[in-house]
């Protein structure tokens, strides 16, 4: 049940319907929001519904034994204990065959055919990274006896399997959750805000990210026979194919969850316009970067030691940030990439250069080069990040040392043959309008224009999204 199909559309407002008419208290809307995020997951995975379900008891029941401990040592240990079940079952299903695909190529590089393991398949749980996370930061907090706490299971599961996050996140906190739980009333306001981020996220998957993915798709198919010119379109298409395939699942995923009365954290804000590479890390996919910095980087020691014991915190939490995007060392150098650029970012800070540049450059200028310099660096990891292994992304980066690529000429109504590229010009021009007040004007508390506003868009969103549809890129983590 994909978040962008008509499926998803009839449950949503089947749900939401019974939910402000037919549940007269909380316990009873959680009751069917719960059975409803069952149902959902088992849409996609019903083997794995009683694994997921298993999981979570698992983690309250740790959470429970964490708050009646009588010692902050035995907490300590319970805790341990909890966070390595979690791991150890994301290892098994995720990472098992890596570790053994690793383990068998070292050992055929050192002659020792006779220790070699045998492959490992398994299928992977959906969501298990995000609800991991989850779960994980679950306990840590309770832990840390921050802010208020579940008061039972039923609770617990209504937070970790609440249907718009649990594929894909925002990653939710309990402090950001729990304090919202009660009785819902019906609130136009919450209807209204609800649906436009939907329509918006609808837009924004399948009729930007979706056409932009036919241009990834045939350039990464064929990346030996394109010019240097023509890659790079193939490179900033999908640097916007991801940022609108995962943005516009969050928005979706922000509008369901208003829709039932609960407010949602923001998981992007305008990445590519980033001047530096750690203000892109809090601009993109802000959730995971603030559990990142809270779970992994500030217990590592974050910058409170040495200036290289900082840098190499640095990398060591953007590698495993990499991992966790996938069971490849694709994803892992990515990650490192990142961690590079941030450790290099935090030299040129601190550095006399970039003093002097600042006293030489106007300061708009300055900024400018920085996005522009930032954006590049991004999109050129982004390779590492789409590319099926190693091979497809060296030679992808050899295309841009060629000097004799770049005399071939680009044909100059290319991007206009896209409609991927012609809804992102319609796309920024929408958000440029909205800038200004006239343009708010036309549609704000009038009823009628804003009907008419959402049919336009949905018949643009049925209009122009492409016969073959793709997932969610961020599903399969």
């Amino acid at each position: 049940m994909e978040f962008n199909s008509i499926p998803y559309v009839a449950f949503l407002l089947f749900v939401v319907l019974a939910y402000y008419t037919a549940m007269p208290t909380y316990a009873a809307q959680r009751l069917l929001v719960l059975i409803a995020s069952a149902f959902f997951y088992a849409f996609w995975s019903s083997v794995f519904l009683l694994h997921l379900v298993a999981v979570l008891l698992l983690n309250y029941w740790m959470s429970v034994l964490i708050l009646r401990a009588g010692t902050q040592r035995t907490k300590r240990r319970l805790l341990v204990l909890g966070i390595g079940i979690d791991l150890g079952n994301l290892f098994i299903f995720k990472y098992a065959g890596l570790a053994v695909a690793t383990s068998n190529g070292l050992m055929a590089l050192l002659g020792w055919n006779h220790l070699l393991l045998p492959e490992v398949t398994v299928f992977l749980p959906l969501a298990i990274s995000f609800y991991t996370f989850s779960v994980i930061s679950y306990l840590v907090d309770i832990y840390r006896d921050q802010q208020v706490k579940a008061s039972g299971p039923l609770e617990f599961l209504f937070y970790a399997m609440f249907f718009p996050h649990l594929i894909a996140g925002p990653i939710l906190r309990k402090h950001e959750f729990f304090p919202q739980c009660g009785k819902k009333i019906l609130a136009w306001g919450n209807i209204r805000y609800g649906t436009e981020r939907i329509l918006i996220g609808m837009f924004q998957k399948a009729v930007i990210a979706d056409n932009l993915s036919i241009i990834v798709n045939h350039g990464y198919n064929n990346y030996a026979v394109l010019t240097m010119l023509e890659m790079y379109v193939v490179l900033v298409a999908y640097a916007f194919q991801i940022f609108f395939d995962f943005a516009g699942y969050s928005a979706i995923a922000i509008g369901s969850a208003r829709l039932f009365g609960y407010v949602f954290p923001e998981n992007f804000n305008t990445p590519y316009i980033a001047a530096n590479i750690s203000d892109f890390w809090r601009r993109w996919h802000m959730t995971l970067s603030r559990w990142i910095r809270d779970y992994i980087y500030i217990p590592l020691g974050g910058s409170r030691g040495s200036k290289f014991s900082a840098y190499v915190n640095l990398l060591v939490t953007m590698g495993l940030v990499g991992l966790w995007h996938g069971a490849s060392w694709n994803f892992v150098v990515w990650g490192l990439y990142h961690g590079l650029g941030l450790v290099i970012h935090h030299r040129f800070e601190e550095s006399r250069l970039r003093n002097a540049i600042c006293q030489r450059v106007p300061i708009r200028l300055y900024q400018g080069i920085m996005i522009l310099l930032t954006f590049h660096f991004v999109i050129f990891g982004w390779v590492l990040f789409r590319a099926p292994n190693f091979s497809t992304a060296w030679a992808i980066y050899a295309k841009f040392a060629q000097r004799t690529a770049a005399i071939f000429p680009l044909d100059p109504a290319y991007l206009l043959k896209s409609y991927g590229f012609t809804s992102l010009l319609l796309y920024g021009l929408y958000i440029l309008a909205g800038k200004f007040r006239s343009a708010n004007m036309v549609i704000a508390d009038v009823p009628r224009r804003r009907m008419i506003l959402y049919i336009v868009v949905v018949m643009v969103i049925l209009v122009l999204t492409p016969l073959h549809t793709n997932p969610f890129i961020y599903f399969r983590f």
